[in-house]
C-alpha cells in the first residue's frame, strides 16, 4: 500500500442519491465508516461475498480490496439520509486523485 489516495464523506437519501450501482473502486484497499444510522436501506452490499454491512455499528470501519473481487454496490435509502466516510488508497507509487 502506498498511502491514502482520497477519502470523501458520501450522502444519499431518497431526494437525492439514493442508490449507487455496483462497481469497483479506483482503490488498492477501501474502506467505508458509517457515520450515522438513523435511516432505513443504504447498505453496502458485496456480490461475491454475499456480505453487507448493514449490522455494522457507527463508527466502524470495514476494509475490502478496492479492485476485480469486490464489486459493491450502495443498496436504495429508503428513508432518512445516510452519511458514510469512504477511503480509498494508492495503487502503485505516484497514484493520486486529480
Amino acid at each position: 500500500m502506498y498511502g491514502l489516495r482520497d477519502a470523501f464523506i458520501i450522502k444519499y437519501s431518497p431526494e437525492t442519491q439514493a442508490s449507487l450501482k455496483c462497481h469497483h473502486d479506483a482503490s488498492l484497499v477501501s474502506g467505508n465508516i458509517k457515520l450515522n444510522s438513523d435511516y432505513t436501506g443504504g447498505d453496502t452490499y458485496f456480490y461475491r461475498q454475499n456480505y453487507s454491512n448493514i449490522n455494522t455499528p457507527v463508527g466502524k470501519m470495514v476494509l475490502w480490496p478496492g479492485q476485480v473481487t469486490h464489486g459493491h454496490e450502495g443498496r436504495e435509502v429508503t428513508s432518512g439520509t445516510k452519511y458514510n466516510l469512504v477511503i480509498w488508497t494508492s495503487r502503485r507509487p505516484g497514484d493520486i486523485n486529480y
